[in-house]
This record gives C-alpha cells, structure tokens and sequence, in this order.
C-alpha cells in the first residue's frame, strides 16, 4: 500500500507519532539503564516482570526446582540481566525480550543442575551393607511374579 501525503492512508498519524514517542522513550531508559541507574534499571525491568513471571510459572508449574519457585527464579532472572545489561550489543524491545528469556531459561537448567547433584552428593549415600535386606527389598510384586 502506497503512503498517501495527506494522511488518508488508513493510518491515524497520531498513533505513528505516539508509537515513536514509545520507541524514543524506550531507547532513552534502556541507555540510562546499561549505564547503571538503578532506577532506570528497575523501570526497565518492571516492564517484563509479569511476562518473565508467566514464563517461569509456564515452565515450573507449582514445582520447586533447587529450592527455587517462579518468583524466585524471575528475581534470579532479573539480578542477572542487571549484571549484563551493560553487554547487550544491541539495545532493541525483541533482543532485550530474547534475551530475558534465555536468562530466564539458563536459570532453570542451572537450578535442576542444582538439584541433580544435591541428588549425587557422596556424602548423603547411605551404604548398602548398612541396610537391611527387608529395606532394599521391592514391597511389590515384579512384573514375572504378576504374569505367573
């Protein structure tokens, strides 16, 4: 569709100028953020704590992974971004989207990381000669002895 010049293009220009007036205001906070105002910061990442939080819910359900609920895992997840907000090379709504998410994504892994080896630990192995045949012992029956 070719852009008319006297505005009847469909488009009301006054959404096209308070769309840029957004992106401005955008750009604005993500500078100041990276540069490390916390408030700025805090603004910038209010602005996603629901959405990251829906993930996160999305993702755990009502489970604890490595002592972590979702709202612990989005205060990870925005505690890291903090950190590296000063490295994101390119300060656009669906990069910063992106990678809030593959924060939000590593946190997890790196929680059920957590878990598997609290569930390894050498020193919570109890040695099979300190248990007790009755102990070790399946109280249900196997598969071979329900078919015979």
């Amino acid at each position: 569709m070719m852009k008319r010049m006297d505005g009847k293009d469909g488009k009301d220009p006054r959404a096209d100028a308070t769309q840029a007036a957004e992106e401005a205001d955008f750009q604005r906070l993500i500078r100041q953020a990276q540069a490390g105002d916390r408030a700025a910061q805090s603004r910038l990442f209010e602005r996603y704590r629901d959405r990251l939080q829906r993930q996160a819910e999305r993702r755990l359900g009502q489970q604890v992974v490595g002592g972590m609920n979702a709202s612990d895992v989005v205060q990870e997840t925005l505690l890291r971004a903090a950190d590296g907000l000063p490295t994101l090379a390119e300060p656009s709504r669906p990069v910063l989207e992106s990678w809030l998410s593959r924060i939000l994504r590593n946190t997890l892994v790196q929680g059920l990381r957590g878990v598997l080896r609290k569930k390894r630990d050498a020193g919570r192995a109890v040695p099979l000669q300190d248990l007790s045949a009755q102990e070790l012992a399946a109280p249900q029956s196997t598969p071979s002895q329900v078919v015979a």
